[in-house]
C-alpha cells in the first residue's frame, strides 16, 4: 500500500506515444492507416486512425498502446503486478526499519567517537582506552542492530515469485481476451514485443544449430519464418525455424537481401535472385540464388572448422567423418 494507490493506468497510457511505440516494437510505419477499414479486432472500433496487422485484419490507436505494454496473459500479468507490488512494499518496509533503528545509530555514532579519539591519541595517551571502550559499545550495538535485522527478515521473507507463462506457453491459462491478444501478436506488423522470448524458445527446440539438413552450424544463427510475413506468415513458434546467416541469405523472399552484406569469405560469393538476358535468344529467365566458389579450401582449413562445427553426416548422423583436400583433382574427399 502507498506508492502504488495513485497510479493511474488510463493517464499513463495517455502520455505515450505511440511513433515511439511503434519505432520501439519495430512496427512498420507503412502499417500506419488514419482510418480503419474494418472494426478493431480488440474493442471493435469501427472508425479511427490505427495499424494494419500482417494479416490485414485492423487495431485501433488506443488498444495498440495498451498491447504494447501487455507482457503476460492477463492471469499472470496481474501475478507479476502483484509480485512486483509486494517486492516494492517490503523494500520501502526493509529501508524505514533500518533508517529507523536505534542500535545502528548508536553503533555509528560510537565507531565516529572512536576514530577520532585514535585521531587524537597523540595528545593523550588515555584516549586509546576511551576509544577501545567506544569500539566495543559500536560492536554490541551493531549485533543487536543485525539480529534484529535478521528477525525481522525471517518474519516478512521476500515474496514467492510467481510462474509466469508467455502467450505462446502451451500450460498457459488463456482469456478470451487474451486469444485476441495473441492473434494481435501473432501478426504484428514487425517483430512482435517478447520476441527475444519467441526467439530463445525456438533456438532451444531446434538444438541450437542451422535446420538445413547437413548444415553443422551453430554460429549466428537468425530466426526464419517458414510462411513469409508479407504472406500472412504468424509469429508462432510452428512458423519459425533456426537457420544460419548463409542458409538464412539464400532465401528467395523479399527482405532477406540485408543479409548478404554480413557474410564474408574468401572461398565463395553469394549471387542474389536476379533476372537476366538469354544469350543465345531473345527474352530473359529467373536466375535463382546461389552461391559461386572463389577459391579452394586447404585441409588445414577443414581440419579447423571441423573441430569448431562438429561435421556429422547428413544421413546417419554419425560424426565420424574423415575429410581431405585432393588438390590435384580440386576436389574435397569425405569418407
Amino acid at each position: 500500500m502507498g506508492w502504488h494507490e495513485n497510479f493511474n493506468p488510463r493517464r499513463f497510457l495517455n502520455r505515450i506515444d505511440v511513433e515511439k511505440l511503434i519505432s520501439k516494437n519495430q512496427a512498420f510505419p507503412d502499417n500506419e492507416v488514419p482510418q480503419l477499414l474494418s472494426p478493431c479486432l480488440l474493442c471493435k472500433n469501427p472508425s479511427g486512425a490505427g495499424i494494419i496487422l500482417n494479416d490485414k485484419r485492423f487495431i485501433c490507436r488506443g488498444c495498440f498502446r495498451v498491447v504494447s505494454l501487455i507482457e503476460y496473459p492477463e492471469k499472470y500479468e496481474a501475478l507479476r503486478r502483484e509480485y512486483l507490488i509486494k517486492c516494492e512494499a517490503r523494500r520501502n518496509a526493509r529501508a524505514a526499519l533500518i533508517e529507523g533503528n536505534v542500535a545502528r545509530r548508536i553503533s555509528g555514532l560510537f565507531a565516529s567517537v572512536a576514530t577520532i579519539s585514535l585521531l587524537l591519541v597523540f595528545w593523550k595517551i588515555p584516549l586509546i582506552l576511551f576509544s577501545f571502550i567506544c569500539f566495543g559499545i559500536s560492536a554490541l550495538a551493531k549485533k543487536a542492530y543485525e539480529e534484529e535485522l535478521r528477525k525481522w527478515e525471517k518474519e516478512y521473507p521476500e515474496p514467492h515469485q510467481p510462474v509466469l507463462r508467455h502467450f505462446h506457453d502451451p500450460n498457459a491459462a488463456l482469456t478470451s481476451r487474451d486469444e485476441l491478444i495473441l492473434e494481435v501478436f501473432n501478426h504484428w506488423p514487425g517483430y512482435p514485443p517478447f520476441w527475444n522470448y519467441l526467439r530463445e524458445i525456438v533456438l532451444k527446440r531446434d538444438g541450437y544449430r542451422c535446420q538445413v539438413t547437413g548444415c553443422p552450424s551453430r554460429l549466428e544463427l537468425h530466426i526464419h519464418h517458414r510462411k513469409p510475413v508479407s504472406k500472412d506468415g504468424p509469429h508462432s513458434p510452428e512458423n519459425l525455424i533456426a537457420l544460419c546467416d548463409f542458409h538464412h541469405a539464400l532465401e528467395p523472399d523479399a527482405g532477406h537481401e540485408r543479409i548478404w552484406a554480413t557474410i564474408r569469405t574468401r572461398y565463395f560469393t553469394l549471387v542474389r535472385e536476379h533476372t537476366r538476358s538469354k544469350r543465345s535468344t531473345s527474352g530473359t529467365h529467373e536466375v535463382s540464388a546461389h552461391l559461386r566458389r572463389l577459391e579452394l579450401i586447404t585441409a588445414a582449413e577443414l581440419n579447423s572448422l571441423s573441430k569448431t562445427y562438429g561435421f556429422c553426416c547428413p544421413h546417419c548422423g554419425s560424426g565420424e567423418i574423415q575429410m581431405y583436400v585432393d588438390e590435384k583433382r580440386n576436389i574435397v574427399q569425405v569418407e
